[in-house]
């Protein structure tokens, strides 16, 4: 008697399908370059996006028109989106992570296999960040609790305790 399996495993699991936002034709060939060949990957049209698909943004440096695009990307792509950047301020840091981007990949990094997790990344609704990233959000996150607190209280108004 042969053990029947109610959900088999995929022997070939579906291929993530990215639209790659870039103005810059030389960012986008570069993208295109490394993610076209892998197995995991199913580049597509801005067309045919759907719920699924994972945007990729490769830009210099994010300005308010591409942050307008990520906040209209979260709607339509629920957050999947990866930012491929040179740098980031911490403004627009907030601002890219505010919008929904979970998954930042620097430049310098980009390369096929750190492409490839990156789009896994998002494609699940994980995140992944460098340390540096992880880093900064931390004391970003540090510095706004501690903004929304106000200032620490005046430890010489506390009465001493005798001991």
């Amino acid at each position: 008697m042969t053990p029947t399996m109610h959900n088999p495993p995929s022997l070939a699991p579906d291929r993530v399908p990215v639209v790659i936002h870039a103005d810059d034709p030389v960012l986008r060939a570069g993208i295109v370059h490394y993610l076209a060949p892998c197995p995991i990957v199913r580049l597509v049209g801005e067309e045919d996006g759907r719920c699924d698909t994972v945007a990729v943004f490769p830009v210099d440096t994010p300005d308010e028109a591409v942050k307008a695009r990520l906040r209209a990307c979260a709607q339509v792509e629920a957050g999947r989106a990866v930012l491929v950047t040179r740098g980031l301020k911490d403004a627009d840091f907030l601002d890219v992570m505010g919008a929904g981007v979970r998954v930042v990949v620097w430049s310098h990094d980009a390369g096929p296999d750190r492409l490839a997790r990156a789009v896994m990344a998002a494609a699940a609704g994980h995140g992944d960040l460098s340390g540096d990233l992880v880093g900064r959000l931390l004391a970003l996150a540090v510095s706004v609790r501690r903004a929304a607190a106000g200032p620490p209280p005046d430890r010489r108004a506390l009465p001493h305790r005798a001991s």
